[in-house]
């Protein structure tokens, strides 16, 4: 019986002890499982996490002068749990931050263990506050964006908002590199989540960004930026554009949009003056669009210099409804002079010998319809329509810069791409990235797209182009002492109610680089809507008249602060010759002697391309720098001879 009992005893502990074991056993795995993710969140909010922005990095223009810069200032911030006499604080806290102190208290009553007061306070203010001695009031360094020169390459730089973190321009694409690392302040909570009187506090210092180095020169950019105002406000014109580069790099040294604004107070302005026109903006580029049509015709020699064109004394008819104008009455133009006084009825039927789909090839190779890949956000494609999209009036519009629209820096590149010989480079406004020990982080060297004309072309056409400025319709563009290569545009702009080119609305446009046989600059100039100046007893809005002067002074100042001397004969005299006057001369010298190979020894590329312009042969160059051989060879009878290979070399 007692042997019984304690069996039965032992069965009953056996019982509870197995269903205690399966009862915790059940409610572990409960917890651990379902249960999990709640409880994580719990112990992880046990900490309220407080951000603190790190101090931007600096951005300075190519000679390391300092565009923008981040300051420490103090901000303000409250342990509302550990503040007594709340409204007497309130008070004196409000006397000094100049606030009403009704804002302020009503933070000091939150239920909470940490608040801000007032973020990036001048200097002054918090040592005045610091000199409360406030139990529960502290104050913790916060970087605060300033922009040194105001409004100085606003659409460049960009700005930072209050937060740092990077909204327009190079702040917002570089944002990456520019921010830093964000610091913390961690303050503990309850399980219900409130805040811990005497709660634990941890402080996790941020971290500054990288420097970034901008293409830009901070004096060319206040030139150009100078003459941009100029004329933007003396022609009460709808907005202007000008873009300086190094047509060889790519690398742009400045840009201005007007109107501009000022990146310390962004906020201000109405945000579409925020936008970067030069990237953001499409505009038919009129009559700067033919050195491209020109530059097609002279790649696929469909056309000699000494061709000539008859321009219908002025009125051309390519439809029932439509009719071409040139601003003059010409008769017979010679190509170049087709280029050099902007005919449109000229270059139309230029186009025509090229083809559509010609035409078509090179403006897609120069660039338009797609995006150049210049380091500014915002940038758009232009438009340019399939050859197949193309209306009856097409091949009529599009060599003379119309039913296309382009950028501001698309028209800059594909120039760029004539100037330096032929080759398509992208456009960029960062050098590099680099710490605050100097280490280069990231560098951006200059990149080729493509090779869009020979070198030949891109010399020839450079030619023809110094005689606009010489005798065509950019002689305001000269330049004392250099040769000009540039070319005019004056596009009509459509009438929104009458969907027609308006007589009143345009965009002047001038284009050119210096020296024009080995540049150091292309300039860019883009006036849209000028009022227009007096000419001939009318207003007119012509890019000759209005842009070309900008280039003109913008490319004087920048050659004299580049050190870039001028072109001068042999007593000091300072002259200004064009190839066209050199062709003339030697056409005049050599006239007699065309039967018989020139002497081209020792000759540079552009020189012996000069002579050989004279003579019906076809030249194949074959290296770089002066004549060291030539074939057929001098004084060589030419009769029969349809092509010569002449060899250089460095010296």
């Amino acid at each position: 019986m007692f042997e019984k009992g304690q069996r039965i005893r032992a069965s009953l502990i056996f019982f509870f002890l197995f269903a205690f074991l399966l009862t915790l056993t059940i409610r572990l795995a409960y917890l651990q499982i379902v249960r999990s993710p709640e409880l994580q969140g719990k112990a992880q909010n046990r900490w309220k996490p407080i951000k603190i922005e790190p101090q931007r990095g600096i951005i300075y223009d190519r000679r390391m002068r300092k565009l923008a810069i981040s300051l420490s200032l103090n901000s303000l911030y409250a342990r509302p749990k550990k503040i007594e006499n709340k409204e007497e604080i309130a008070e004196k806290l409000s006397l000094i931050l100049k606030k009403n102190p009704s804002p302020i208290l009503e933070k000091l009553n939150r239920e909470k263990n940490f608040v801000w007061l007032a973020r990036k306070i001048p200097k002054d203010l918090a040592e005045e506050i610091k000199g409360l001695n406030i139990e529960g009031i502290g104050l913790t360094e916060e970087s605060k964006r300033l922009y040194p020169k105001g409004s100085f390459a606003c659409h460049l730089l960009g700005f930072a908002g209050l937060d740092d973190q990077g909204l327009e321009g190079i702040e917002l694409l570089y944002n990456q590199y520019i921010k830093g690392t964000p610091g913390w302040i961690l303050s503990t909570r309850d399980a219900r989540g409130r805040s811990v009187l005497s709660g634990e506090y941890r402080f996790y210092p941020p971290s500054g960004g990288y420097d970034i180095i901008l293409t830009i020169d901070e004096s060319i950019q206040h030139i150009a930026e100078r003459e941009l105002e100029k004329v933007y406000k003396e022609q009460g014109a709808r907005s202007a554009t000008i873009i300086v580069m190094d047509p060889k790099t790519g690398e742009v040294l400045a840009l201005a949009n007007q109107p501009s604004y000022d990146l310390n107070r962004f906020e201000d302005y109405p945000s579409y003056i925020w936008r970067n026109q030069a990237v953001t903006d499409l505009f038919e580029p009129g009559s700067s669009l033919k050195i491209v049509t020109a530059a097609a015709a002279l790649a696929e020699d469909v056309v000699k210099y000494e061709d000539r064109f008859y321009c219908e004394n002025g009125v051309l008819r390519v439809s029932k409804d439509h009719v071409v104008h040139d601003i003059n009455k010409y008769e017979w133009l010679t190509f170049s002079e087709v280029i050099e006084k902007s005919s449109n009825i000229g270059t139309i039927k230029l186009g025509q010998r090229l083809g559509p789909l010609k035409l078509y090839e090179y403006l897609r190779s120069f660039g338009f319809g797609s995006l150049t890949g210049v380091d500014l956000p915002g940038e758009v494609r232009g438009i340019l329509r399939k050859p197949r999209e193309w209306s009856d009036l097409s091949m009529a519009a599009l060599p003379i810069g119309q039913e296309i629209s382009v950028t501001a820096i698309q028209l800059a590149t594909a120039a760029s791409a004539i100037a330096n010989g032929g080759v398509l480079v992208r456009p960029r406004v960062v050098k590099a990235v680099v710490s605050k020990e100097g280490r280069v982080v990231k560098e951006f060297e200059p990149t080729s797209i493509r090779r869009v004309i020979s070198q030949e072309t891109a010399y020839r056409l450079t030619d023809i182009l110094k005689g606009v400025t010489l005798k065509g319709t950019g002689t305001r563009a000269q330049v004392p002492g250099y040769e000009v290569a540039g070319k005019t545009g004056t596009a009509q702009k459509i009438d929104p109610i009458t969907k027609k080119y308006s007589q009143d609305k345009t965009t002047a446009t001038f284009l050119g680089w210096v020296p024009a046989d080995d540049p150091r600059i292309l300039i860019l100039v883009v006036v849209d809507e000028p009022k227009g100046l007096p000419y001939e007893g009318r207003m007119v809005r012509y890019g000759g008249l209005i842009a070309a002067p900008v280039f003109k002074e913008v490319a004087q100042r920048t050659l004299r602060y580049l050190n870039v001397p001028p072109g001068k004969s042999p007593t000091g005299e300072i002259i200004r010759v064009s190839l066209s006057d050199m062709d003339l001369r030697v056409q005049e010298i050599e006239i007699e002697s065309r039967e018989k190979m020139p002497d081209l020894n020792e000759k540079s590329m552009r020189e012996t391309f000069r002579i050989l312009s004279n003579y019906d042969l076809k030249p194949n160059f074959i290296g770089s720098g002066q004549v060291m051989r030539q074939d057929p060879p001098p004084e060589s009878p030419l009769e029969g001879i349809k092509e010569c290979t002449v060899w250089f070399a460095s010296r």
